[in-house]
């Protein structure tokens, strides 16, 4: 899976015309991973090594020492420093200051599982989980760029491609919202 979805980030770049970060190599990985402090899952580790941050639509996937900070996981503590001492990972933006994240502890019943925090809400408590895992997030993310499905308010959509993010619990799913 996680091959198929670099090449579909790739290829929504290159239609976007904006450019792709080259992957962590091992040596900046261990660098980045100290220079965060929270443990990365193996999903974005290997994510990470692929492609470390990318500004495609709607506001970009993040990456960790990034040459653009907008697109820094780094710089995104410096604004929500609670968000590390909760273990939540930004890994993209929305474009209107809000933020998808990993939640890489079981807070809500699914290790890393990506959620939705609308900043003008609230900062610390997301506003719906958005996928079980961050494969499922970027092919959303994507399609729905693409206007090829509803994610992540098309219910039946959301559970026929992911449907393990229905074992998510204390959370609310966008359907409801």
């Amino acid at each position: 899976m996680s091959n198929i979805i670099v090449k579909m980030i790739k290829s929504f770049a290159s239609e976007n015309s904006v450019g792709v970060n080259d992957g962590l190599t091992n040596t900046e990985f261990f660098k980045a991973q100290n220079d965060i402090g929270v443990a990365i899952p193996d999903d974005l580790k290997l994510l990470l090594h692929s492609v470390n941050g990318t500004s495609i639509p709607p506001g970009g996937i993040f990456g960790i020492n990034t040459p653009q900070d907008f697109l820094d996981i780094i710089e995104v503590y410096k604004l929500y420093p609670e968000w590390k001492e909760k273990g939540w990972i930004p890994i993209a933006t929305d474009g209107c200051g809000n933020y998808y994240a990993v939640v890489t502890n079981n807070e809500f019943n699914i290790l890393n599982c990506v959620v939705f925090i609308d900043t003008m809400e609230s900062t610390s408590k997301p506003s719906f989980i958005v996928s079980s895992n961050i494969w499922a997030f970027l092919q959303g993310l994507i399609n729905e760029e693409r206007n090829q499905e509803g994610w992540p308010f098309d219910k039946d959509g959301v559970l026929a491609r992911d449907p393990d993010v229905e074992k998510s619990q204390n959370i609310a799913y966008p359907w409801e919202v």
